[in-house]
């Protein structure tokens, strides 16, 4: 006579529910491995993207102060381009007067005169800040500087002004009254691996020379 076959409790074994537990701790590891790394490339993406937006604001406002140099008839209309101590050829020292509007105002009806001085403040193992300091010429407030930090992160600023003839990495002297023709602007952030350049006319140092020629019937 055979007996009745014992079946088989309900449930999960042991064994079972640990495979289960394994197999779902895996499945959490992959999905928060990719979620990670997801949030990298993107935070990245974003601050690359930020610091390129950065560098092009400092690159605009060097060439539109650089666009409207004038030489003015006193000491304070000079044109100066050195660097930021003797021997450091990676940072540019320049200052020169522009006309520039006020803040973002677009007419240049309120636009004024202003010196304008371009350098690196204080360099370090992370890398200087671009600085734009800005002085009226004239009228009530003349005497006070206003100060734009544009740039954090600079490994080198270096600016070469043409004369006609050759790009100079200083001006002064004899040259002080002239307006350069050009302006070449170098920038490199990121610890030096990221190298940006641009040039940009000077109206005041073109020459322009216009000749009017009268034809003459023949016989």
């Amino acid at each position: 006579m055979r007996l009745p076959r014992r079946r088989r409790p309900a449930g999960f074994t042991l064994l079972e529910l640990l495979v289960a537990m394994l197999i779902a701790g895996l499945i959490v590891g992959v999905v928060y491995t990719l979620y990670h790394t997801v949030t990298l490339a993107v935070s990245g993406r974003r601050v690359r993207d930020d610091q390129v937006a950065r560098v092009g604001c400092a690159f605009q406002s060097v060439c539109a102060d650089l666009s409207s140099l004038f030489p003015g008839p006193s000491d304070d209309g000079l044109i100066r381009l050195g660097f930021a101590e003797a021997g450091q050829t990676n940072f540019s020292d320049l200052v020169f007067c522009a006309v520039r509007a006020p803040g973002s105002e677009p007419d240049m009806r309120w636009a004024q005169a202003v010196q304008v001085r371009y350098r690196v403040d204080t360099p370090s193992a992370g890398g200087g800040e671009l600085l734009c300091e800005t002085r009226a010429l004239a009228g009530p407030g003349a005497e006070a500087v206003e100060t734009n930090r544009l740039l954090a992160g600079v490994a080198g600023f270096r600016v070469s002004l043409f004369d006609g003839e050759t790009w100079k990495a200083e001006w002064g002297g004899t040259a002080e009254r002239i307006a350069p023709r050009a302006a070449r602007i170098e920038l490199e952030t990121d610890g030096g691996k990221e190298l940006v350049r641009t040039e940009v006319s000077i109206a005041a140092g073109l020459v322009v020379s216009g000749r009017l020629e009268r034809a003459a019937a023949g016989p």
